[in-house]
């Protein structure tokens, strides 16, 4: 193994221009993987923060007992898929509105001995999936009247979540596909411009082995030095860019930077690196040492 990467780094000095060319390809085609890689992470991270933001509401009916109350709670949490359940008296309802709408509070003025709000309980899920099931259990329950909560956009957000997994799972293979073709066809020129070398390794009884091992290791380096790169530029460009969209769209949800975000980024292109440069390279030596 020694040797067959000695050789490898040989390969990739003698060859400079070629070799560099081909880790620039390698290089902007793996940036394209962990370009689509962090789309996806930060669309699957809106989606979930939006996910969260919503909820199913049941409305009691007005003058419940606090006894009637804790058996419809009780109820609640025990229906499959609720998360967290939240009881909001009129009280506090009339609060929600007065924060709601401080610009207008003061058309909210004497509602306190009349309130005309009813109480509710605020019935978070544990995806949006469940978002269904859970109202029509809520609906079943005794002292519930009326059950509501954001049909269209629970709809159009799972229709969201299954394109997001289409989409990202095409964008990596599609970019994983360019970079096979790419580090291939850097190995099929090496061999190339080594092809009287290599006839006369034959000649001398080198095993084939021996012989092709030199350029499998160089198609891994080429992987992982694409990657390596890759790694930097866009762990850089993305450290950046979401400070800056933190500072100017504060309420936009954008993905944190955090070691297990850096760490994924590392692994998914190394590991990608390595596994197109010897499929890629896998590829030219079957057809061109047979």
């Amino acid at each position: 193994m020694f040797h067959a990467f000695a050789e490898a780094w040989k390969g990739l000095r003698r060859n400079g221009l070629s070799s560099f060319l081909s880790l620039l390809t390698t290089f902007i085609a793996l940036s394209l993987v962990g370009a689509t890689f962090l789309v996806e992470a930060n669309l699957k991270y809106m989606f979930k923060t939006v996910e969260q933001g919503m909820d199913v509401q049941a409305f009691l009916k007005k003058g419940i007992s606090p006894a009637e109350v804790d058996g419809i709670l009780a109820a609640v949490k025990k229906i499959p898929g609720v998360r967290d359940v939240t009881y909001v008296s009129p009280e506090d309802g009339l609060k929600e509105l007065r924060e709601m709408f401080q610009d207008m509070a003061s058309v909210l003025d004497g509602l306190e001995a009349n309130n005309p709000l009813p109480p509710k309980i605020e019935v978070k899920t544990t995806g949006v999936e469940q978002i269904v099931s859970v109202a029509s259990a809520l609906r079943e329950i005794a002292g519930v009247e009326d059950v509501i909560y954001q049909k269209e956009a629970q709809k159009k957000l799972e229709a969201i979540g299954r394109v997001l997994q289409m989409a990202g799972l095409a964008g990596v293979i599609s970019m994983g596909a360019v970079s096979v073709l790419v580090i291939g066809n850097s190995i099929r020129l090496t061999i190339f411009a080594r092809r009287h070398e290599v006839a006369i390794m034959k000649l001398v009884g080198a095993t084939d082995g021996f012989i092709t091992a030199p350029f499998f290791c160089e198609g891994l380096l080429l992987g992982f030095f694409g990657a390596l790169a890759a790694s930097g530029m866009l762990i850089g460009v993305y450290y950046w860019l979401s400070r800056w969209l933190a500072a100017t769209l504060p309420y936009l949800p954008v993905l944190p930077l955090d070691s297990d975000l850096t760490a994924d980024i590392l692994t998914i292109l190394v590991i990608t690196g390595l596994a197109v440069g010897g499929f890629g390279s896998a590829l030219s030596l079957r057809k061109y040492l047979t």
